[in-house]
């Protein structure tokens, strides 16, 4: 795929999967209570029981929504305000260019590729001495200078964020993302897993990115990024195909083409490993997407993974899955922005 072609092809599907405006606008009224987590075909534990001890931790960092993405609010070289999203799905973490002046960057000539959703760019790098949240701080954070949100959609958000941190950075912790307690914790790579009930699967690396196996009822497995950046799933369009042939399909109202390129489709039912979500909406690459699009690709975005507490440990290549309680899964769902 070219790179002009790409970006083409990634900014209509970012309205969907990373923004997710469009399937919101175009998303008819629902009569049915939105997806929860039905099975996990194991016991749970309670969210509680597996939280990590204090002498173990390295940084906890508190969260909230910005655009349905996860948004933390820290200083950069000294006092210089930040905002950084959690981005599991991006290859290597970015700042926006003209913030480099203001964040007292060192700017460097260095090349860095960035690898997100299906295409890849590169760019010049800065590097943050000293990356600042709450009373913890975190040396030499190496930045693309990209401004990512642009690039994607075209336009700029003034309230956007300064960062976005990718597999580059995260890969460094054990990561926990507690999507009830609105909190992100960045532990030891070593730090053993919790010894709970969650479902633990493992994942492969693409590009510094993990990628799990998700299996859909009735339209098969297939691989996916798992993309704490992207709002929305994103499934191959042979699922879809799979589906709509068994007419297990249950979309509301009719298929809606998105942005000329993707269609959206409602799975009955979504699992990785044990950890079952019924009713999800997710998006495919439509009949009508240009030649070259790649109709394999899977995302599986924060609208499955935010009914759980899910920690990834890039050391180790699994990922645990720990569900919410029903009330939090009810709250998180209904929440302005995903939760």
């Amino acid at each position: 795929m070219t790179h002009t072609y790409a970006l083409t092809v990634v900014k209509a599907l970012t309205l969907v999967v990373v923004i997710g405006t469009s399937v919101t606008a175009q998303r008819p009224v629902e009569t049915e209570m939105p997806p929860m987590v039905t099975s996990m075909r194991t016991k749970v534990a309670s969210p509680g029981s597996a939280k990590l001890t204090a002498n173990a931790l390295t940084l906890a960092m508190a969260y909230h929504s910005w655009k349905g993405l996860i948004s933390i609010d820290g200083m950069a070289n000294g006092n210089n305000p930040a905002r950084f999203v959690i981005a599991t799905g991006l290859s290597a973490s970015t700042v926006v260019p003209k913030d480099v002046p203001r964040l007292q960057l060192e700017s460097s000539e260095a090349v860095q590729r960035v690898t997100m959703l299906e295409t890849s760019v590169e760019a010049p790098t800065a590097n943050m001495k000293t990356m600042r949240i709450g009373r913890s701080a975190i040396a030499d954070v190496k930045l693309a200078r990209l401004d990512l949100y642009s690039l994607l959609t075209n336009t700029g958000a003034a309230d956007g964020p300064s960062c976005w941190l990718g597999s580059d950075f995260l890969s460094r912790y054990q990561v926990t993302i507690d999507f009830e307690a609105h909190q992100v914790l960045l532990n030891p790579p070593t730090l053993p897993l919790p010894k709970t009930d969650g479902v633990v699967v493992p994942f492969k690396l693409s590009e510094g990115r993990p990628l799990v196996k998700v299996n859909v009822a009735g339209g098969g497995s297939f691989d996916a990024v798992v993309d704490t950046g992207s709002v929305g799933t994103l499934v191959p369009a042979i699922v879809a195909e799979k589906l709509k042939s068994k007419k297990a399909d249950k979309t509301p109202g009719k298929s809606a083409d998105i942005a000329g390129i993707a269609s959206r489709i409602m799975l009955p039912s979504v699992s990785v490993g044990k950890a079952e979500l019924k009713n999800l909406m997710a998006v495919y690459y439509s009949s009508d997407a240009p030649t070259g699009a790649n109709k394999s690709l899977g995302v599986l975005g924060t609208d499955y993974l935010r009914r759980f507490r899910i920690i990834i440990s890039y050391k180790r290549k699994q990922m645990m899955l720990l569900p919410l309680q029903e009330a939090s899964q009810k709250a998180i769902a209904t929440a302005p922005g995903g939760g």
